[in-house]
């Protein structure tokens, strides 16, 4: 039998693409996403952005001192250990955001892009989501 490599077009599920994981309450952004930031690492809060000409994207600006409207983030963990990614456990913004998507008991996967005009924004891109 002679087999051939299927390749993967779906860049959401490739492990180097950009995405947030959304669902149980929480959204959770892998290392590539945070890496768009540059030194993520400075960031301590997050605030949603939307834009009414483009309701199927969802901004979010990172932020290093909190403000009214932003929320706490923090560092995901493994075995006590900081890794890479973001943990954003706020189930009033999942749920507000993405409807069932974000209190599924399973998780919904979208992709993560940069703002060409601003270092500290991320773009979440609604339109396109893959379940796991």
């Amino acid at each position: 039998m002679s087999w051939t490599v299927i390749k993967n077009s779906n860049e959401v599920l490739s492990r180097k693409a950009a995405f947030i994981s959304v669902g149980h309450n929480k959204m959770t952004l892998n290392t590539s996403a945070c890496e768009l930031l540059g030194d993520y690492d400075k960031y301590r809060f997050v605030q949603f952005l939307t834009d009414p000409d483009r309701p199927s994207v969802i901004g979010m600006q990172f932020l290093t001192e909190n403000t009214v409207n932003s929320i706490s983030i923090k560092r995901k963990e493994f075995n006590g250990k900081k890794t890479g990614g973001f943990e954003i456990g706020s189930k009033y913004f999942a749920e507000s955001l993405f409807g069932q998507e974000g209190t599924k008991k399973e998780v919904t996967r979208y992709p993560v892009i940069k703002d060409n005009d601003t270092d500290n924004i991320l773009i979440i891109q609604k339109g396109t989501n893959s379940p796991i």
